[in-house]
């Protein structure tokens, strides 16, 4: 059994959990809130957590507690940071291989997981779009940024130019679930919506409408724990 929780998810900061049953182990994924929350997210057992999935260090909203958690003596792959920006990290049965994601000029990193127990995830934030098709990889959980709906933005908004060259509009991330849907796909998840500019009914209609019936489809909220199916 594999479970994602949501700690946060958006411009105030993304952290996400994400624990297998079968050793017990944890993998944070991005960790944009203070480290007082993480342990309380993770019932206060730091000694669960394998390592840390670090998207990029630049924001924040990304990146907030890593150092912390690196003096707490937890393993930070921080692929933006590394002289090997594709290389493989693997610990505890977790195995994370990061890619390039455009991001307004910033260096940004996605990541495709292999858990314990076999099921494989995507991870990608705050990306224009994604030069990669991951189909033969036969993907089971897409975690991915649905950040706008091109419909709902303002031109005058003052970060008008950085939201359409570092976050997700409603049909680019369509695309990249068309491209990258399987008979092995079972869930996609929604993170880092807009406060302004996402509507949650358009989104969830628009993503269903491209997957099978069976798929789960849904948007990540704070405190949402959701069990992630580990058959197939």
């Amino acid at each position: 059994m594999l479970s994602l929780k949501v700690l946060a998810t958006g411009s105030s900061g993304n952290c996400y959990l994400l624990t297998c049953d079968t050793n017990g182990k944890t993998l944070i994924l991005d960790a944009g809130i203070p480290i007082k929350e993480i342990r309380r997210g993770l019932d206060y057992n730091m000694n669960s957590v394998s390592a840390v999935f670090v998207s990029h260090t630049a924001h924040r909203d990304h990146g907030l507690a890593v150092d912390d958690l690196r003096k707490s003596g937890i393993p930070i792959f921080d692929p933006c940071n590394s002289a090997m920006l594709h290389r493989v990290f693997s610990l505890d049965g977790f195995v994370l291989k990061s890619f390039h994601l455009p991001h307004d000029g910033v260096e940004n990193r996605g990541v495709y997981i292999t858990a314990p127990n076999g099921h494989r995830m995507l991870y990608m934030t705050d990306y224009e779009y994604c030069p990669y098709r991951f189909f033969n990889q036969a993907l089971n959980t897409l975690l991915i940024e649905c950040n706008y709906c091109k419909s709902m933005l303002d031109p005058d908004e003052e970060k008008y130019n950085h939201v359409l060259r570092g976050h997700a509009e409603l049909d680019t991330v369509k695309g990249i679930v068309e491209a990258n849907k399987t008979t092995q796909l079972r869930n996609v998840i929604l993170c880092h919506l807009s406060y302004t500019s996402a509507d949650e009914d358009e989104i969830l209609d628009t993503i269903r409408g491209v997957v099978d019936v069976d798929v789960n489809v849904m948007i990540a909220k704070a405190g949402m724990e959701i069990s992630l199916d580990s058959v197939f």
